[in-house]
């Protein structure tokens, strides 16, 4: 095998490794956000939250300021769950 197709092997195994960490991370974010939904409402009723590594690292009514501020701390956000905390039985679908 080439040094390049080699080079190129490798680049694709690294970017796959990195892709299932990033997945694995999100997965527990979204996991948290509907397993402890009950307890959610109750803290943070009416609240978009975003959750990493199983807790809320931040939380806005607004849903653009809580992205904002995400953003300003570098926040990645393949790897975070973002969810509104409704208070209605009426769940919202985007």
């Amino acid at each position: 095998m080439t040094a390049v197709l080699e080079r190129r092997r490798i680049t694709k195994v690294v970017l796959q490794e990195s892709e299932n960490r990033l997945n694995k991370k999100y997965m527990k974010s979204f996991r948290y956000f509907h397993r402890n939904y009950d307890a959610l409402v109750e803290d943070f009723p009416g609240q978009h939250v975003a959750i990493e590594d199983g807790k809320v690292i931040d939380n806005d009514e607004d849903l653009g300021e809580l992205l904002y501020r995400l953003k300003e701390k570098g926040i990645d956000f393949r790897t975070i769950q973002i969810g509104y905390v409704s208070t209605s039985q009426e769940d919202l679908i985007l």
